[in-house]
């Protein structure tokens, strides 16, 4: 059985599990969650035990984000269904990025602790203003960047 959430096939367990195109086809649409798939582990040399009581945890943040950038490419070269992007979107230009990349969405997380809760309306007025400088639509942004 494939694994979902309210629908949402998170591509990285579908991916490990190895039917990432059984998820697409059977629900129409994926989100990449690469934080799942890129585990990390930390030992804590005095104790000599791992630091994290579950053993390992997921690596995530700036330094990521071309990664995930490259798994939102991929989906949008290999399936036809809309993505949503995931990871370190702080501004107007990381969602865009996605968008260029193929997302047709994007999750904003950290970055309510980043810049506050107004980080969503921040956000859409600096996409607007990208949007009006070079003259394009919301929709001409996705996937342009594979054209």
């Amino acid at each position: 059985m494939i694994p979902k959430s309210a629908g949402i096939i998170h591509f990285s367990v579908a991916l490990k599990l190895g039917f990432a195109k059984t998820a697409v086809d059977s629900f129409g649409f994926v989100t990449q969650a690469m934080r799942y798939r890129t585990l990390t582990k930390n030992i804590d040399i005095k104790a000599k035990k791992p630091i994290l009581a579950n053993k390992f945890g997921g690596l995530s943040g700036k330094a990521i984000k071309p990664i995930w950038i490259k798994v939102v490419w991929d989906l949008y070269e290999n399936f036809d269904v809309p993505i949503i992007g995931v990871g370190w979107i702080m501004t107007g230009e990381d969602a865009i990025e996605y968008m260029m990349a193929g997302a047709s969405a994007v999750q904003i997380g950290s970055g309510v602790y980043y810049r506050g809760y107004d980080i969503f309306k921040k956000v859409c007025d600096e996409i607007i203003d990208f949007l009006k400088e070079e003259n394009l639509t919301l929709e001409e942004i996705i996937g342009i960047a594979h054209e």
